[in-house]
């Protein structure tokens, strides 16, 4: 009996070994997958930083891209708001000369007329 207590014994240290070594494998696995994760976070942690910093410099890449748009594209509206107003000063110019000379033959055809009558006027009364 005493050597089935022992065998028992010796057979339960064996488990409880075997057991020791199972947990402190798992242990190690674990361990070794935590420092993979670990590794893998902070490889996507920088991978993300560098998306985010290209990101970035693309913002203000268009940024700038527009607002260099925006500039021509009022530098050009300025210009042509400049060309219709020109155009427009030259256009009532050219009114105010017509009205003048308009005027100034309307003048010259009633003195031309106011003379041809005071020349009968004179010739009858003559």
């Amino acid at each position: 009996m005493a050597e089935a207590v022992n065998t028992e014994k010796v057979l339960a240290e064996k488990a409880d070994a075997k057991l020791e070594k199972l947990i402190q494998e798992h242990r190690e696995q674990l361990e070794k997958g935590s420092e993979i994760l670990s590794a893998q976070r902070q490889e996507a942690k920088s991978a993300a930083k560098v998306l985010e910093e290209d990101l970035l410099w693309k913002i203000e890449a268009a940024k700038l891209e527009s607002a260099e748009a925006l500039e021509t594209t009022l530098k050009e509206a300025a210009e042509k708001i400049e060309a219709v107003k020109q155009e427009n000063e030259a256009q009532q110019k050219q009114f105010a000369l017509s009205i003048e000379v308009r005027k100034k033959e309307a003048s010259g055809t009633v003195e031309s007329k106011d003379k041809k009558c005071e020349s009968k006027i004179d010739h009858l009364t003559a």
